[in-house]
């Protein structure tokens, strides 16, 4: 984590910070999947991206927008 990262983490807590963290992470997953034609990666990676998305909804978690495939 860099200190950009930890220093928001400190401000707002650390639950908003992971979940955007994972949030890039399935993102970066799903580009990944698509760029090597790996279709059940791909389909994975989605459904992460929209779990995580509703767990931020529920919680009231500002997320930029990140766009699926």
């Amino acid at each position: 984590m860099s200190s950009t990262e930890l220093s928001r983490a400190v401000a707002e807590g650390a639950f908003p910070t992971e979940l955007r963290l994972r949030l890039a992470e399935a993102h970066a997953t799903l580009q990944a999947a698509e760029a090597l034609e790996e279709p059940l990666l791909a389909q994975i990676a989605e459904a992460d991206l929209a779990d995580l998305r509703s767990l931020a909804a529920r919680n009231d978690v500002a997320i930029e927008s990140v766009s699926s495939a």
